[in-house]
């Protein structure tokens, strides 16, 4: 119980400081434009409380699914304070500035977060196998080489390496690897649609540890080493990705283990003596710690660009997942606000381990991701908003008339909380039935 109040005060802490930010913004705008605001609102109806400052009330509502501002006129210019009696400037002005803070506020919680200490496991990353056919092999790399860099930038562990492909998907990129004691100079272009089973480059990854090093020392394949060992080359695999620490955690290994009725640990001293017999070195050489916690941490001048340039790259990768799924022809995976209490709750939980970089990264990235949700040209968001601006300037001032414009508005409303209410039932579904959304 204490964990999911926990979850849910931070699901809400996010969600509140993304929409004060957002609404903040049109507020700001509209009071710069001259602009009468009647409404500042967290949430949506039915009103919790509010409280009135002047023209303006400030409320709390029910539902935790946004907020709004309500000005005078937003699509009728009879008042002459009203939204829709400015001038077109003013009016993309108020109406863009909330996905202009959500912008602004993602580069400054990333920056932030480039401030605070971050600790991560690092070590040498190593192609285990290379696909046929694949952009890998086709650039020339080859098993057992080790990932210096990828577009010119250090290669330190799994996730940072997966996270630089996707980065450069459909575009060749320059990939340094250490062979046989020299740098190597390749160039692959990942995909954005590989085969199944392979990714976008299409290689088989670990991190440098004693079985793979020994393995490649005594020049045997992988292959060779499984066919040595008794077991299948895939399980083989799983060991040098990760180390002794992964023996008896495949599915082929657990089927063993039950049908043997031996132990868990049993079978782990069992593999570990093999291998030492194989590879001809004690066991305890083949359980040495083959990763560093590293921390990294950078000046307020350096944090800044730092914070740019990974707004600039999330916004790539999110430009990436769209063309992916063209190229896959698969639907969107998409979260409702079940899922971002997930997610958010997760990343709260992983701050109070490893510290608040992490979920200063989420709210970073959900920052965005409604900065580029209300940007596009749907009636009821900002960006159907602008639309409407954007065609009353090129018929020459000629606008909609109000009703129109209010019914257009009025089912995108429907039509959007339309699809929240079916990913959230999607959701409850997806939990009720075990699944996480991290699947």
């Amino acid at each position: 119980m204490l964990q999911v109040l926990f979850n849910l005060a931070a699901f809400l802490a996010v969600l509140v400081v993304l929409v004060v930010v957002h609404e903040l913004g049109h507020f700001l705008a509209a009071k710069r434009a001259g602009v009468k605001v009647l409404e500042f609102a967290i949430g949506f109806p039915p009103r919790l409380f509010a409280i009135r400052r002047g023209e303006t009330e400030y409320s709390l509502n029910l539902l935790p699914l946004g907020g709004f501002v309500r000005m005078v006129g937003e699509e009728d210019p009879s008042d002459p304070r009203s939204l829709a009696a400015q001038s077109i400037p003013w009016r993309l002005v108020v109406l863009s500035a909330g996905i202009v803070m959500n912008v602004v506020l993602a580069f400054v919680l990333l920056t932030l977060s480039a401030m605070l200490p971050r600790s991560e496991a690092v070590g040498e990353v190593v192609v285990l196998g290379v696909s046929p056919g694949s952009p890998a092999e086709i650039g020339g790399l080859r098993p057992d080489d080790v990932i210096v860099s990828v577009g010119g930038r250090p290669i330190t562990n799994l996730q940072n390496l997966r996270y630089v492909v996707n980065l450069h998907l459909g575009q060749p990129v320059d990939v340094v690897v250490r062979r046989d004691g020299r740098e190597v100079l390749t160039r692959v272009t990942p995909r954005f649609n590989p085969p199944p089973g392979e990714g976008a480059t299409g290689i088989q990854i670990g991190i440098a540890n004693p079985i793979w090093r020994y393995r490649k020392e005594r020049g045997l394949t992988p292959a060779e080493l499984a066919a040595q060992l008794g077991v299948p080359p895939e399980v083989e695999l799983a060991w040098e990705n990760s180390g002794a620490v992964a023996i008896g955690r495949t599915p082929w290994e657990a089927e063993q283990i039950t049908a043997r009725g031996t132990t868990l640990q049993q079978w782990r001293d069992e593999q570990l003596a093999a291998l030492s017999r194989v590879l001809g070195v004690r066991s305890d050489q083949l359980t040495e710690s083959y990763l560093r916690e590293q921390t990294r941490v950078l000046s307020p001048l350096a944090a800044i660009p730092a914070g740019i340039q990974r707004a600039g790259e999330m916004l790539l990768l999110f430009r990436n997942d769209i063309l992916t799924m063209v190229a896959r022809r698969s639907a969107p995976q998409v979260a409702g606000p079940v899922g971002i209490y997930e997610i958010t709750g997760a990343a709260a939980q992983q701050a109070v381990r490893t510290g608040p970089s992490v979920l200063l990264d989420l709210m970073a990235l959900l920052s965005l991701n409604l900065a580029i949700v209300n940007a596009l040209p749907i009636p009821m968001l900002d960006g159907g908003r602008i639309l409407f601006v954007l065609l009353e300037a090129v018929r020459g001032g000629r606008r909609l008339s109000p009703d129109k414009e209010r019914f257009a508005h009025l089912v995108g409303a429907v039509l959007l909380f339309t699809l929240i209410i079916a990913i959230t039932f999607n959701d409850v579904l997806r939990l009720v039935s075990g699944e996480s959304f991290f699947r």
